[in-house]
């Protein structure tokens, strides 16, 4: 069927590209990969001196627009898209996040009144929806066989180095970063009663601080998979935060060292469990400590979540073997992270919905900015992303041996260390003794001496005599 394409002309004004976010292209998927997060990076027609970005609260910034950018578009653009874009401004000239969210879901809802999906064996797709959740439009892709794929467009606005939010301190470690690496994101997600804030996003330095960087990725993928088991309300992002927070503290790529993986994971849940313990702020934005990434967590929830993390950590000090059991306890032992008995028949339908997710990127006219190539290639990621769920599966079981092996290996050190202790402590006692034998046996001495000097003067006889009588 032919597919009637989106005629948006601010969409085609402002689409940039796709920036690929989450935790499948960062590498810290824990379970079958059937969601995915992409950014709509869009390219805003002001220029450097037509804007100003406004210091908001921890985390959050506004974005200012000079009224005279507002007439020199009038005046110099096409008013089919300047108009749209001025909708989204309030009456201060600041750029609304939840108005931009409202027109690119109102774009997807338009074209999918009209879509027709395609009838057939070689259709696996039963329907398409749309929904608004957070910053996010979601596409839910309903297939055939019960399996839902969702896929998160979030529209972002894009700055690139040298420019950089007054409200964040650049720290060395930041700066150290390449200048690519150094662009950051507004994202359309405003705190509760100020709705012109966006949210700072810094996705690619995130991303570089933990690549390529020994245990680290592992032990997230850990932590969330037993936040998973155990059903503690804590976000992915948040955990994610924590780790990287102490890989800021000991950026040295020889305690992170994989062979490491076991004693410090063990020591990162220890340290979760006493920053949740503790008052005020547990796991502060990176970028903004100030913002405190669990702050929609009860005082008890916190609390409590420490507390069964303290008996995990116990129990692994005292019982190494039971590693599985206690970090992921609701699967049984031998079974995947991401087992679903749709799982496999996603793989084998993957082929079958190649063409429908063409035509699901030309609802917008992205292929007018993509071309066929940039299509396949995102195609090939869904494909391969659901390919690496058995991967995962071998990888998290391989970490989890090497975890009980790394704890038996470190209370084998901490026997033979009490056993050193014990000895040194019996030879102590010992010198202890000796030195107070030496010291009766240098008393006894000096009397003997004493007795023998007076005797060879006569006074002991002398003093034998006058007792006598």
């Amino acid at each position: 069927n032919k597919i009637k394409k989106l005629e948006d002309p601010l969409f085609r004004r402002l689409f940039k590209r796709l920036e690929y976010t989450g935790s499948y292209y960062d590498g810290l998927r824990t379970k079958m990969a059937d969601e995915f997060d992409i950014n709509l990076v869009l390219d805003l027609p002001f220029r450097k001196d037509e804007f100003t970005v406004l210091d908001g609260c921890p985390g959050y910034v506004g974005y200012g627009v000079n009224p005279a950018a507002k007439d020199r578009l009038i005046r110099e653009e096409d008013t089919k898209w300047v108009q749209l874009l001025l909708k989204w401004m309030d009456g201060e000239n600041r750029l609304l996040p939840d108005k931009v969210k409202r027109w690119l879901q109102s774009a997807f809802d338009r074209v999918l009144r009209t879509y027709v999906i395609p009838s057939g064996s070689c259709s696996a797709v039963d329907k398409i929806l749309s929904s608004q959740h957070g910053p996010a439009i979601t596409l839910h892709i309903k297939l055939k066989d019960g399996i839902t794929i969702n896929v998160d467009l979030v529209p972002v606005v894009e700055f690139c180095d040298p420019s950089w939010p007054k409200s964040i301190q650049k720290k060395d470690w930041m700066a150290k970063m390449l200048p690519k690496d150094r662009n950051w994101f507004l994202i359309p997600k405003a705190p509760e009663q100020k709705s012109h804030l966006w949210r700072l996003h810094f996705p690619n330095m995130e991303k570089r601080l933990i690549e390529d960087y020994g245990c680290v990725k592992p032990i997230i993928r850990l932590l969330k998979a037993t936040r998973d088991s155990h059903m503690w309300n804590l976000s992915s992002y948040s955990l994610k935060t924590f780790v990287m927070s102490l890989v800021v503290a000991n950026h040295n790529s020889r305690y992170w060292h994989s062979d490491n993986q076991g004693m410090l994971f063990v020591r990162v849940l220890d340290f979760l469990a006493h920053v949740l313990a503790q008052p005020g702020p547990a796991i502060s934005f990176l970028f903004h400590p100030e913002l405190d990434l669990t702050e929609r967590v009860t005082r008890e929830t916190r609390d409590n979540i420490s507390c069964r993390i303290k008996r995990i950590v116990r129990k692994l000090r005292l019982s190494p073997d039971q590693c599985y059991e206690l970090v992921l306890k609701n699967h049984r032992k031998g079974q995947a992270l991401s087992d679903n008995g749709g799982a496999v028949v996603a793989l084998n339908n993957i082929g079958n919905i190649e063409a429908n997710n063409v035509q699901l990127l030309m609802l917008v006219d992205l292929e007018t900015y993509l071309g066929p190539d940039k299509l396949n290639e995102i195609l090939a990621v869904v494909k391969e992303s659901l390919e690496s769920s058995k991967q995962y599966k071998k990888e998290t079981m391989d970490k989890l041996r090497e975890i009980n092996a790394g704890i038996r290996d470190i209370d084998s050190r901490v026997a033979k260390l009490e056993s050193i202790i014990e000895v040194a402590e019996i030879k102590e006692y010992l010198l202890r003794v000796n030195a107070a034998i030496f010291k009766v046996e240098t008393s006894v001495n000096i009397i003997k001496s004493s007795l023998d000097i007076l005797n060879s003067k006569g006074i002991v006889k002398y003093i034998n005599s006058n007792l006598e009588t």
